[in-house]
């Protein structure tokens, strides 16, 4: 019975509203249009709203009803100009404003967007509009990361229980990334991703933070706590990926800096592989078999050659790459082949003349090439000594042949020998 009188008193209150804003739509007809949007049938029911507000103008509830038809129809462009004439009949309803603000955002107004609800914020203190004002922080978040305030976009979206959504917390986890806050980020990404494992926009901006903070890092411990948590993330990563290639690049990298060498090798090929053209990866090959030959030591020689190998790929990749023509004649001075390493170290000279590093190399292949001579000129001198003494000996050894010979054609060793025994034998008397 009480909810009977209620309804008799909406109903009669609506008849008055009805009458003041224009008097030709009739209650039956605003039953008949909230009926169809109650049912989905939200294209009869724009029919049926647009009919309201034909007959009365100023009627704001079925601007605003509108609207919402429109909205959920994803006719943001349409839904526009009757949520913002809804507002503008009664700017009390906190709810139009949200309303509108959504369909704003959904057409790109970001800037517009976030006037409108910082004006509607302080109409929403209080704890009976709590559900509202965290509709209006996920909104303005959205909108102020899409305008590139983050900071305020990250305070907005705290507000939103990122834990509980996944938009909101991939939304949060990139305004930290912009803002380089890697403790919000991590935290961010990590409830993100538990809600959606495999986004990966999320992970690859997560994956560009951990890159961008490993090599400032505090200690050389953190540093490689950094690279091994991005070797997890991009393991994670890349089987959704949407360019694999890229993926392999972000796994190579956190495996070189985590001095991973020869796994930052196999990533970095296969990214070759994937993007034959991706000449900074033929580069980034180069410094992970130079970092597997720094390793090797003494036993190093193929390793120096695998990077010379990747220099040259990227030489011919792109040969206005200085890095490359540099690592080149590294791997060339450690091979020790000091003429090839000049020239290497000439083409990056014709690069950039001034270049210290070009110059630097170039000094200690020549200094090399140097003493590889010398060395040279020493080893013959002692090659020429040790002949000189090998062909001395021979020729004592053959006198001393030529003597036992002769001593052997006159007898001289028998008679030796008799004269000997004689003597012994006297003694013996």
């Amino acid at each position: 019975m009480r909810r009977s009188g209620a309804l008799s008193v909406r109903a009669l209150w609506l008849v008055v509203v009805l009458a003041l804003v224009g008097g030709g739509f009739v209650y039956a007809e605003y039953e008949k249009a909230r009926a169809l949007y109650k049912a989905g049938k939200y294209a009869e029911a724009a029919d049926a709203w647009s009919e309201a507000v034909s007959s009365a103008p100023d009627y704001a509830y079925g601007h605003s009803m509108l609207g919402n038809c429109y909205m959920r129809l994803k006719k943001y462009a349409e839904a526009e100009a009757p949520l913002r004439r809804a507002v503008e009949l009664d700017p009390s309803r906190t709810d139009y404003q949200l309303n509108l603000a959504l369909t704003l955002e959904r057409v790109g107004k970001y800037a517009e967007v976030v006037t409108l609800l910082d004006g509607t914020e302080p109409m929403l203190a209080g704890a009976q509009h709590a559900r509202s004002r965290a509709k209006l922080h996920k909104i303005r978040g959205f909108c102020l990361l899409r305008t590139g305030d983050h900071a305020r976009a990250k305070a907005d979206l705290e507000h939103c229980k990122p834990e509980k959504s996944h938009s909101v917390a991939a939304a949060l986890a990139r305004a930290c990334v912009e803002l380089e806050d890697l403790a919000c980020a991590r935290k961010a990404s990590g409830q993100a991703l538990a809600l959606k494992p495999t986004d990966s926009g999320t992970q690859a901006r997560l994956l560009r933070l951990l890159l961008a903070h490993a090599p400032k890092a505090e200690s050389p411990e953190k540093a490689q706590g950094l690279y091994e948590e991005a070797i997890a993330v991009a393991t994670a990563y890349l089987p959704h990926a949407k360019d694999e290639a890229l993926a392999q690049g972000y796994l190579g990298a956190a495996q070189l800096g985590a001095k991973r060498y020869g796994d930052a090798v196999k990533a970095y090929a296969r990214q070759v592989e994937l993007s034959p053209g991706s000449c900074p990866s033929m580069l980034n090959a180069a410094s992970a078999e130079a970092g597997r030959a720094a390793e090797l030591g003494d036993a190093a020689g193929p390793a120096w050659e695998a990077v010379l190998e990747w220099s040259r790929r990227a030489i011919d990749c792109n040969p206005s790459e200085i890095t490359a023509h540099r690592k080149a004649a590294f791997a060339l001075i450690k091979l020790q082949r000091w003429d090839e390493a000049v020239t290497a170290a000439d083409a990056a000279l014709a690069l950039a003349p001034a270049d210290p590093e070009a110059k630097r190399i170039k000094d200690e292949a020549l200094a090399g090439k140097t003493v590889a001579a010398h060395n040279d000129a020493f080893d013959d001198e002692s090659k020429r000594l040790e002949e000189i003494k090998r062909k001395q000996k021979e020729v004592e050894l053959k006198r001393q042949k030529d003597i036992e010979d002769w001593r052997a054609l006159q007898g001289l060793d028998k008679e030796e020998e008799k004269g000997s025994g004689a003597k012994d034998g006297d003694g013996a008397d």
